[in-house]
């Protein structure tokens, strides 16, 4: 995947190495672009973001593209705006990481940098939507004490074509399969009916994936005393490849 880089003009890789080095660091901006029936998310480039002013800047521009163009789809383009406008506000997602393993001179010459794989995965939920859902599985456990640890995010390393969704992981029990028709369930009634089918579950085990849920998601509950640890033979984040849903 190709990204544009912003806000880099006139820097050398020296000159932006000390930007970061100061607290810089390279972020994306979610928006919505409503189709009528259909609506898109999309992300903007990668803007590097210095200060305060700068943050307040990128993220009002990308606001005002996703009221803009964002709403006019039905009947979920005000409800799906609302959520990347929040994200915007609090200060849209940082990919410093991902853009630095595929940053050269080359790339801060032509504006442009390969991303391979990613660790940007998921972003955690707005407090409007997560304390209702907090709500309803806790009501839900105390079914299944043998759940020990539930996590849940939105997946957004999703391809161009497809919405990011709920991902739910929890420890694996005997009667999963219940759980999560349950699960699904409770969250039909504090969730829009699209957000619940749409809902995905999985087994929280020892693979990157699950590593960037328990770290990038929010915790419901957890006590299993684990640790997280990225499972990589070299020890740095590989991260999985952009546009791959593994579900």
């Amino acid at each position: 995947m190709r990204v544009q880089l912003l806000n880099i003009k006139g820097l050398s890789l020296t000159d932006l190495h000390c930007e970061l080095k100061n607290g810089a660091r390279f972020k994306v901006f979610p928006y919505r672009i409503g189709l009528l029936a259909i609506g898109l998310y999309r992300l903007s480039p990668a803007v590097l973001i210095r200060n305060d002013r700068e943050q307040r800047k990128y993220s009002l521009k990308y606001i005002w593209r996703s009221l803009l163009i964002g709403l006019w789809y039905f009947p979920y383009g005000p409800f799906d705006c609302a959520r990347e406008i929040r994200r915007c506000r609090q200060g849209g997602l940082d990919v410093t990481t991902d853009v630095l393993v595929g940053l050269d001179a080359q790339a801060m010459e032509s504006g442009w940098v390969d991303i391979r794989k990613t660790t940007l995965l998921f972003k955690r939920l707005p407090d409007a939507e997560l304390h209702p859902i907090a709500r309803a599985m806790e009501e839900l456990l105390t079914k299944y004490p043998e759940i020990n640890r539930l996590y849940i995010a939105t997946f957004i390393n999703t391809e161009s074509c497809q919405h990011p969704y709920f991902q739910i992981g929890h420890n694996a029990i005997e009667d999963s399969e219940i759980f999560r028709y349950e699960a699904r369930k409770a969250l039909y009634q504090v969730l829009n009916h699209k957000y619940a089918e749409e809902t995905r579950f999985m087994h929280l085990e020892e693979n990157e994936i699950s590593y960037y849920l328990l770290v990038q998601g929010d915790r419901l509950i957890d006590h299993s005393g684990i640790t997280p640890i990225l499972p990589s033979e070299s020890g740095s984040p590989a991260g999985l490849e952009t546009g791959s849903s593994r579900h």
